[in-house]
């Protein structure tokens, strides 16, 4: 005798994108930034310094 149990996943795209739309709403992201607005050139900042 052999049992087989499937989860129900009749709902699981419509809930899943409730949740991920939820997350988005409530969730921040503090990012810091430091800009270097002293006008250094490409190639001091480590960039490939062809134009």
């Amino acid at each position: 005798m052999h049992i087989r149990v499937l989860p129900d996943t009749s709902d699981f795209r419509r809930r899943l994108k409730q949740h991920l739309e939820m997350l988005e709403k409530y969730t921040k992201l503090k990012v810091k930034l430091d800009l270097d607005a002293g006008g250094r050139d490409r190639s001091s900042a480590g960039a490939d310094p062809r134009p």
